[in-house]
Parts: structure tokens; sequence; C-alpha cells
């Protein structure tokens, strides 16, 4: 038999029917040739040789993919790969037979809830949503154990380019409008790279590869309504029930996320057993957070209370025994008649923090309203409250402009740079921290103007106003309570290392420190005691010194 060419394998007879398939061999590349089956099927194959045994491996079917030349090359790269100890058909068959991600998807769905047993229904049927609108259709053929970060990069950015949007019908009238974008991507990403976690668990891959790559950032949507769109919105809905284009029940659904600062599915799933009108809260056994409480306004009361109690929800349907459901479709209408285009129902309950927070509520406080389960998620709401930021542009402005006109702001102080002078006519410093009402209280080991010598009264002042400096930098960079300020210096005094210092993400609001006192700064170990005790046990290390001994000296230096 000649050398294989495109020629001759168009050539070659096909064999009878019962005849079986028919080989013809290269004389030029020993293993390589074609089978030729009954039904006229020519495939390019590879016989060799491992050990004792003979394989033989199928390359490809002649045709545009697979010519003569292309089939040659792949086969003298097979051949050296078992040159190397390789089998490639063994390698081929495993491949076949390996675990799909669309299959490892399929078990996931099935078993993960068993190691998963705190996750929530609901969060199990977004996740299904994810597998079946994004994963398996870009990555449901590729083999589980042969996935790179590169293949999750690309499936993060494929979905974020929307590559998977589709439009699926889910039922007689239902219907799936699947889009992608940065934060859908996101979210698959997370699904993928839990299944991934799964599979190395039950050791089905050897490592998860979506571990190390970064995800998306979404478009962050924040939008508060103000006083005049909360009035708009409210007129919107009082005349649409009046003119009987909306329902009820839509309308008190509103009102209630509105009042309530309630998610969307805690409202229209909510149920009489639920209200506790004698203690004027809601008790809800299941959130997005787990069960909580939370309070209600009067006014959100009263509304409840002239509701009729005809059946087990609060919002019930107009047919059946379920709850209302129809809410998107009426805020649709009513947010086109009030003026607010894309105002989501979500965007409520935003707007209900802005208001508690513009009311000078702290963090910490709005958290506990919002049924927040982690700090950091009401922080997203931290810029909304007074900035002390802007306090300090103020008063830093004050300060300019009053040396544009040759006076002193009023209620300002000078740093302790400014000298001036006592009625002896020596030098002494004014407008210091030291000089501030608010801080020479005296303090639990004899107060800063209680000091032995001038230079111990120097190295204390310097002492407080370091102290002093800390807590400004506090006030500026955290908004939480007074006990978490206390425990916040606490940390800091002990040494925690900047980042840490920044880590503590709290303010510290205006209204927390309006009952405090120079007393109750130390008399009572309020939130600022720990510095000044700080100070005063720094400072008694100076008690007893003589000025100008060895040991002041190196002490003021080492201050220094």
């Amino acid at each position: 038999m000649p050398k294989i060419t495109k020629r001759t394998v168009d050539a070659a007879p096909i064999p009878d029917e019962g005849e079986g398939d028919r080989f013809l061999w290269d004389t030029e590349l020993k293993g390589f040739g074609i089978r030729i089956k009954p039904s006229g099927v020519k495939s390019y194959v590879l016989k060799y040789r491992i050990g004792s045994r003979t394989r033989r491996l199928t390359i490809g079917k002649h045709g545009p993919l697979w010519t003569a030349e292309n089939a040659r090359r792949q086969a003298l790269d097979l051949l050296r790969s078992v040159k190397d100890g390789r089998d490639p058909a063994a390698e081929k068959s495993e491949a076949r037979e390996a675990l799909t991600v669309g299959s490892l998807a399929d078990l996931y769905l099935a078993e993960g809830m068993v190691e998963k047993p705190n996750k929530k229904a609901s969060s199990w049927v977004t996740d299904r949503s994810n597998i079946e609108r994004h994963v398996k259709p870009l990555l449901g053929r590729k083999i589980a154990k042969l996935l790179t970060q590169a293949d999750i990069g690309k499936f993060q950015a494929d979905v974020a380019a929307g590559k998977s949007k589709a439009d699926v019908r889910t039922g007689r009238r239902g219907r799936a409008i699947v889009k992608g974008g940065p934060g859908t991507a996101a979210r698959s990403l997370a699904v993928l790279g839990a299944m991934l976690e799964f599979a190395v668990k039950r050791k089905l891959i050897a490592a998860n590869p979506a571990k190390g790559v970064p995800l998306l950032k979404g478009e962050k949507k924040e939008r508060f309504l103000s006083k005049a769109e909360i009035k708009r919105l409210d007129e919107a809905v009082l005349g649409m029930e009046a003119e009987r284009k909306l329902s009820s029940t839509a309308a008190v659904a509103i009102w209630l996320l509105m009042l309530t600062g309630c998610r969307k599915s805690e409202i229209l799933s909510l149920r009489w057993e639920w209200v506790d009108f004698e203690r004027s809260c809601l008790r809800l056994p299941e959130s997005k957070t787990g069960a909580k409480v939370v309070p209600l306004a009067s006014s959100a009361m009263k509304l409840l209370s002239d509701l009729p109690r005809e059946a087990t929800y609060v919002l019930p349907a107009a047919k059946g025994t379920g709850h209302y459901i129809g809410l998107q479709k009426d805020w649709e209408r009513v947010r086109v008649r009030a003026g607010l285009p894309g105002l989501r129902l979500h965007d409520l309950r935003h707007s209900f923090a802005s208001f508690a927070l513009a009311d000078g509520n702290t963090l910490f406080m709005v958290g506990k309203v919002l049924g927040h389960k982690q700090a950091r998620t009401t922080e997203g709401y931290a810029h909304l409250a007074d900035d002390p930021l802007r306090a300090v542009a103020d008063r830093t402005a004050a300060r300019i402009v009053a040396a544009m006109k040759g006076s002193e702001p009023e209620g300002s102080w000078r740093r302790s740079s400014e000298i001036e002078r006592n009625s002896d006519g020596r030098k002494r410093e004014s407008g210091s921290h030291a000089d501030n009402p608010a801080i020479t209280a005296t303090s639990p080991t004899g107060g800063i103007h209680g000091a032995r010598g001038g230079a111990q009264v120097r190295v204390r002042r310097a002492v407080v106003a370091n102290a002093v400096r800390w807590i400004e930098f506090l006030m500026v960079a955290a908004q939480a309570t007074c006990s978490q300020l206390a425990e916040t210096l606490g940390k800091i005094g002990s040494g925690e290392p900047a980042r840490s210092r920044a880590a503590l993400g709290y303010r510290l609001s205006r209204s927390s420190l309006d009952g405090l006192s120079p007393g109750s700064l130390v008399d009572r170990r309020g939130p600022v005691v720990f510095a000044f005790a700080q100070a005063s046990r720094s400072a008694s290390r100076y008690r007893g010194l003589r000025p100008n001994s060895r040991r002041s000296v190196r002490l003021q230096r080492r201050r220094v």
C-alpha cells in the first residue's frame, strides 16, 4: 500500500455489508492508517504498542477538518507521547468518562444541601437559576478537573458581555429574560466557585480553579428619595387608588415599605400572627438574615390596625389563599405616575435609612432597625449621615475667612504654637488643648495642673494633647456609639497597627457626644476616659524628678 494521501483515501473501495471494517496502512509512517466502514465512513487511526499490549486510537474522520496531512502530523505527535511513556488511547477514554461541569452542577444541586444545612431554600433557588442560565450554557460540556483559572476568568467575562443572555419561557405564562452584566457575572462566578469547592471536598477534582479569580464589581445602585419625591409618590398612590387604577392592597404594600424599611418579600409574605400590636413590632421568623424583630412606628401600626383581618396574610391575594404577588407591575405604573422612572421598590428601604440618618441616628441603631446582621452592611449608608469631615472643612474655612478679615472666628481656639503672656509677664501657651475647658478636667491621677515642676506640666500637656489628637482622629474617622469608641481607644492603646485602626469602620456621631461633660469623661469611665488614663499614667513617670535631671531629660527626648 502506497503512502496515504487524499487521492488514495478517496479512491479506497468501501467494503461490502457483513465484511467488516477494512484497514489501509501507510508505508512511510508505521502504525498510521485509515479505517473504512461498510457505511462509507473513513477515519484516520493510529496503532501502537504499550508494553506487550497493542492499542488502536481513532484520530478523526476524513473530511475538511482531518485531511491526510493533518492526520499524519497528529499521528507523529501521538507517537512521540507514546515514546515518553504515555497512553493516548487510555487518556482519551478517561477524558470521555470524566465528570463534566454540567454533571457536577446536577450533583451539587441534588446533594449540596446536605453539606450546607443552614443555607436558605431561597438561596438555593437563586443558585439553581445562575447555574441553569449561565454556568451550564457556557461551561456545561467542559471536563471539571481540566478547568483552569483562565477558563473561569473567561466565563466571568462572557457572562458580563451577555453571551449567556436568553429569553426563556418558564411555563404557560411565565417568561425569564436572562441578561448579563458585571453584577450577574460576579454572582454566577460565586456560585461556580462554591460548586467547585463542593467538588474538592468530594475529591472529584484536585483544586478549585475559581480561587484567586477577582470578582467584577457591579454597578452600584443608590437611589434615595427626597422629601419632595416622597410627597409626589404618596400623591400618586392616593390618586391612583381614588381613581381605582390601583388596588388598596398595592397601596398598603407601598406605604408599609416606606414606613418600615422592610424588604419587599418581608411585607408581601407578612402574616397577622407575626404582627405584635402590644409591643408595636413585627416578629419575622424568616428573612434574608434569619429571624428578626422589626420595630414599627405609630403610623405603620395605625395603617395595620385599620386593615381587615379576614385572611392569614396581611396582604392577601385577590384569588386563592396565598399572598399578594403582583406588586412589581403595579409599582411600575405608580412610579410613572409619580414621575420617578427607574425607581426600584428596594430604593424605599434605602430612603428609610437615609431619613433615619438625617435625623441624627447612628449607623449602629439604623442597622438594628433595618435588621442588618453585619455592621459593614450598614456602612454603605455612612455617607448619608452628617459627615464629620465636612465639619472639619467648615471650621478650617471659617478660620481662613476670619484671618482675611483680621478677626477671630466665634468659638475658635488657637493651637499650642500660638504664644501669649501671663499676667506675670511669662510666656504661656494659649488656646492649646490644655486650655480647653472640656479637656482641663482633673484626671484620676491628679490632673494636668497638679504636676510638680514646669517640665512635668509641659510633658503632661504634650501627653494629653497627643491623647486628644487620637480622639479627634476617631471622631473624624468613625461614627458609632460611645461604648464602641471606648473599645476602639482600647485597641489603639494596646498597640494595634495602622491598618487595624483603619479597619475600625465606625464613625462617632455628634448626637452620641451631646450628653458628655468633663466629669463624665473621667469620673464615670466615659468613652474617652481610656485616653486620659493613658495620658495620666504616662505623665506619672515624671513625678519626683528634678526638671534638669538626667532621667528627666532622657524621658523628654524619648517623648519628643
